[in-house]
């Protein structure tokens, strides 16, 4: 286990005593900045859209869903790691 450990080590740090040449990276902005902002507003009306974790709770009420525990995973499946 040890001689992998070392192995994996030496072969991970073998550099060959050479350097890769430093590259420039420049970033441009967004092209066109109109576009991400109206992509940004659209993502947002989606998301405003779902309804909050109470929402829910209170749209499966009016329902009238009723709680049933046999449909509950069994507490007996619990792994204890």
């Amino acid at each position: 286990m040890v001689v992998l450990m070392f192995a994996s080590l030496l072969i991970g740090c073998k550099s060959g005593g050479t350097k890769a040449p430093k590259q420039e990276v420049t970033l441009s902005g967004p092209k066109d900045n109109a576009a991400v902002v109206e992509d940004i507003k659209q993502a947002e009306k989606i998301f405003n859209a779902l309804p909050s974790p109470l929402e829910s709770a209170m749209l499966i009420k009016s329902a009238g869903a009723r709680f049933d525990e046999t449909l509950l995973n069994p507490v007996g499946n619990i792994i204890v790691m």
